[in-house]
């Protein structure tokens, strides 16, 4: 009877089925398909005439197809169902596009979705010319598939998986089996020298995962499998895998791969929405999560100091999770994502980042790699994943975030998703709030619609009043939008900017405050000061540059613009140097305005210019010709070589009659019906006097015509002194 009864209780557990989990992932350029067994199968895949079949040559495999489609829409993958009679999973394409399939480990399977077609004479494409061939395919896989591994009792050592047997499906030789599936021609491998570096580039790739916290890494046991030549052209290799060297991944999922190559952490590493304790108070549930810590004995639990950790992060208390990983040395935790989140929740720089390249996540780990990246203008970034992140913070979160990340989000383009974060903000903090504001001034000015920034700063102000809480976010945006419109500071903001400095140290926490400070100083005219507050920062050096050129005072102009250095006068850019040559020239210092500009670099009507003020017509004349925008600055350096009938044909050309005229005359070219004003004076004069009969009426008459070649004489002098 006992017999019986245990029979009856093992029937269940034998007759559940291996499960195939197959999840999603949505990339700009692609979207990733992930199947996760419990144990390694040979696996086929064959396009068909919708779409492609994959086979694993396990009886009983049931696939788990929930999750497919909550990560990704039908723009590539149409539909996916499971083939009753054979158990195979079809994958019906909504795109002109092709599958590129690769083993991530022993249990992971990732099939790409490529626009485009296929790569030339890939087997994936060529042997499944109709789905009958598929299914022959798929049926010679599953009767090739290799005995199911035992698995490893809990005291028993995990075997050390090795990737030179990733598509043998025996033990290593010295001689490759003959493969019995038919994978098409057969291409032999001619060349195996680069196997040694190939390694040595998966070893340091390694390395540096390891070093920076997301796997760890050891020795195996044993004599190493000796290396055997892929003799199946079609041979994977796992990227978790090398010979002498077992992986294994830190709590990461498997599945969700970013493009740039880095594990993205499982979501209970980084959502902070399912940290919330059962005890809504702050302050029980975090006592409570810390009475848990210690057990009998004052021992401290592993798994309660991680708890606690999530505890204080979900309320908002980064400081106090890191002294709770620091107050037990004795417990070896090392949860580097959990330190970095408290650190970003604080607004304290990170002294390494383990969200390096987790920025195409599709989880939370977009949104806080997004946070602790070093770089302005990142690339791959989710945006739309961290902007989903940020709706699902709890509300006491966002206001500590939402600012850092709208203004990360506008710096690689997503105006959209920033404005996103500003509604999400708005909704998670009362009216009077001034967070949402700030948010808003900076969506504002990345616009460059300064007014609407300003009434947003006003009602920050406003706000702010009493407890200015946000005073120096204020004042970083006030002083950019004092920029975009190159005007000073208020006095009392200015003072403010000062004192904020003061107290913060430059190269933690004080970046942006004396950068902002050092621009503001340039806007009120000190740029003595403006200078030694950027000290050898080239960017902020440069603004000041700009603000010089464009409102710099003709003394402060003087001062720095002609005694700037070559090499900095070198990084600056083309237009802030035209600028500044410019003022030089308006000041008189044509050939320092000229040094300040290169002849590579400059536009030619520019320096075509220069070299006519400072006095070299004739290089003048050869800029000039050169550019059509530059004909005022050829007829004036041809006038000045005395070329006076090619300077007239260009102000002819010009309809300028008046300065065609005098050129005309200056070259002796002119008749009496052109000539006007002060030379037609002259010119009545210079006729033959009248002789009156009389004696005296002829002496008044030369009087009178000696009296109007006087006047004709001093007119023509008073008109050629304004002809430069």
């Amino acid at each position: 009877m006992k017999r019986l009864a245990l029979a009856l209780m093992l029937v269940p557990f034998a007759a559940q089925a291996e499960v195939a989990k197959v999840r999603s992932g949505k990339h700009a350029d692609f979207t990733r398909i992930t199947v996760t067994t419990e144990q390694r199968h040979t696996w086929a895949l064959a396009r068909t005439q919708g779409g492609y079949l994959l086979s694993l040559g396990a009886d009983g495999l049931r696939f788990d197809l929930t999750e497919v489609f909550r990560a990704i829409g039908h723009e590539r993958l149409q539909s996916i169902w499971v083939e009753p009679d054979s158990g195979d999973l079809q994958l019906g394409l909504a795109c002109a596009c092709h599958i590129i399939p690769f083993e991530f480990s022993e249990t992971v399977l990732v099939l790409d979705i490529k626009p485009g077609g296929a790569p030339e004479n890939s087997i994936y494409e060529t042997l499944a010319e109709s789905q009958q061939k598929a299914d022959d395919l798929a049926e010679e896989a599953r009767l090739q598939r290799p005995q199911p591994r035992p698995k490893p009792t809990p005291d028993a050592k995990a075997p050390i998986y090795d990737w030179t047997e990733v598509s043998q499906d025996h033990e290593p030789t010295s001689e490759p089996a003959e493969p019995t599936v038919d994978f098409g021609p057969r291409i032999e491998p001619t060349d195996f020298a680069n196997r040694t570096a190939f390694q040595g580039q998966l070893a340091a790739a390694l390395s540096q995962a390891a070093t920076a916290g997301y796997i760890q890494m050891q020795v195996p046991q044993g004599p190493s499998p000796a290396f055997v030549p892929p003799g199946d052209p079609q041979i994977r290799l796992a990227l978790e895998a090398l010979p002498q060297i077992a992986v294994s991944p830190l709590d990461s999922d498997p599945t969700l791969l970013s493009t740039e190559g880095a594990l993205c952490p499982k979501p209970e590493w980084v959502t902070l929405r399912d940290w919330m304790p059962e005890e809504s108070d702050p302050h029980l549930a975090m006592a409570a999560a810390k009475q848990a810590i210690l057990e009998e004995f004052d021992q401290a639990k592993p798994d309660a100091i991680v708890t606690a950790m999530k505890t204080h992060l979900y309320f908002g208390f980064g400081a106090e999770a890191l002294t709770l990983s620091k107050s037990f040395p004795e417990v070896k935790i090392s949860e580097p994502l959990l330190t970095a989140i408290a650190l970003l929740i604080d607004e304290r720089p990170l002294i390494e980042n383990p969200f390096l390249k987790m920025q195409s996540c599709g989880s939370a780990a977009a949104l806080w790699a997004l946070l602790a990246t070093t770089e302005s203008h990142p690339t791959g970034v989710n945006s739309r994943a961290a902007a989903n992140a940020f709706r699902e913070l709890p509300a006491h979160i966002k206001p500590l975030v939402g600012a850092p990340l709208a203004k990360a989000l506008l710096n690689i383009g997503a105006a959209s998703e920033a404005e996103q974060v500003r509604s999400a903000l708005a909704r998670a903090t009362p009216e009077d709030a001034p967070h949402a504001e700030l948010v808003a001034a900076d969506i504002a000015l990345h616009e460059g619609d300064v007014a609407k920034a300003e009434k947003a700063l006003n009602a920050v102000r406003t706000a702010d009043a009493e407890s200015p809480e946000n005073e120096l976010d204020r004042l970083l945006l006030e002083t950019a939008a004092r920029h975009q419109k190159m005007e000073p500071l208020s006095p009392e903001d200015l003072v403010a900017l000062q004192s904020f400095t003061f107290a913060m140290d430059r190269e933690e926490d004080g970046k942006e405050a004396y950068a902002a400070l050092s621009i503001a100083l340039a806007l009120a005219g000190d740029f003595d000061a403006a200078f030694d507050t950027a000290q050898e920062s080239p960017a902020q050096r440069l603004a000041i540059w700009d603000i010089l050129g464009k409102i710099g005072p003709e003394t402060a102009v003087l001062e720095f613009a002609v005694s700037m250095d070559e090499e900095e006068r070198r990084l600056l850019p083309q237009a802030v140097r035209e600028t500044l040559s410019l003022r030089l020239n308006d000041l008189g210092l044509p050939n320092a305005a000229l040094a300040m500009v290169e002849a590579g670099d400059a536009p030619l009507a520019l320096h075509a210019l220069l070299l006519l003020e400072s006095g070299d017509a004739k290089a003048a004349v050869r800029e000039a010709t050169k550019d059509a925008s530059a004909q005022d600055t050829l007829a004036a350096a041809l006038t000045r070589i005395g070329a006076y009938d090619e300077a007239a044909k260009i102000k002819e050309d010009q309809n300028d009659t008046a300065a065609s005229r005098q050129l005309r005359r200056w070259a002796n070219e002119y008749t009496v019906d052109t000539l006007d004003g002060p030379w037609a004076a002259v010119h009545g004069a210079m006729a033959a006097p009248v002789i009156k009969e009389t004696p005296l009426a002829a002496a008044q008459e030369l009087l009178a015509q000696s009296e109007e070649t006087r006047a004709a004489i001093t007119s023509l002098l008073s008109d050629l002194s304004k002809v430069e």
